[in-house]
């Protein structure tokens, strides 16, 4: 009679024991995951606000980048393919250099202005894209730009040698905005970051 309840004392302990553990793991994998998908946040939060400051640099050091003419007569880049170039690709100093957002994507353009009395900083055809920048390729597979302070598109422009900020601008019908916050959500989490960017002073922050 002993014998059997030290048994089945022993058994109650070791279901007891093995709900623990599993309650344990589970723990540990929801606290690997929500790591796994801060940082994911953060990357992203880091990889936009640095791809900004690099536009921003660029423009300021007047970088070159590579244009040529197509058969409208019209400058367009030619940074990664000649297609529809007319004449030899040429790296000349742009008018300025900016960043395409788009609400829910995980991707965004880098572009160039060739004319230097450009009045409309937004991009304006694909011609003008010099790069484009993959989220899920720079460790944020789960994240998206899920919008703006202002509108649902955001262009941020950056003017040659003296890297005058221009957000959303153009001559009419266009927002011209003085302040952008861009808010970056992680899919799986719904978790947020920000990037806040100033057109008075040029600053990037990291909210």
């Amino acid at each position: 009679m002993r014998s059997n309840k030290a048994q089945a004392f022993s058994y109650t302990e070791f279901l007891i024991s093995v709900a623990i553990l599993a309650i344990i793991s589970m723990m540990s994998v929801y606290s690997l995951n929500s790591s796994r998908s801060q940082e994911e946040l953060k990357t992203a939060q880091r990889v936009v606000a640095a791809d900004l400051r690099t536009l921003q640099a660029k423009a300021l050091n007047a970088e070159n980048v590579k244009f040529c003419t197509n058969s409208s007569g019209a400058k367009i880049v030619c940074e990664t393919s000649t297609t529809g170039c007319t004449d030899s690709c040429t790296a000349v100093p742009p008018a300025g250099v900016g960043g395409h957002f788009v609400r829910n994507a995980a991707t965004y353009d880098f572009y160039a202005k060739y004319d230097p009395s450009t009045t409309d900083w937004r991009k304006s055809a694909a011609t003008e894209v010099f790069l484009t920048r993959n989220l899920a390729k720079s460790g944020a597979a789960n994240v998206q730009i899920s919008g703006f302070s202002v509108g649902v598109i955001a262009d941020i422009a950056f003017e040659r040698q003296n890297g005058g900020m221009k957000i959303n601008a153009c001559p009419s019908g266009c927002t011209n905005d003085s302040v952008l916050t861009i808010t970056l959500r992680h899919t799986k989490t719904g978790a947020t970051k920000t990037v806040t960017l100033y057109t008075l002073t040029g600053r990037i922050v990291m909210d």
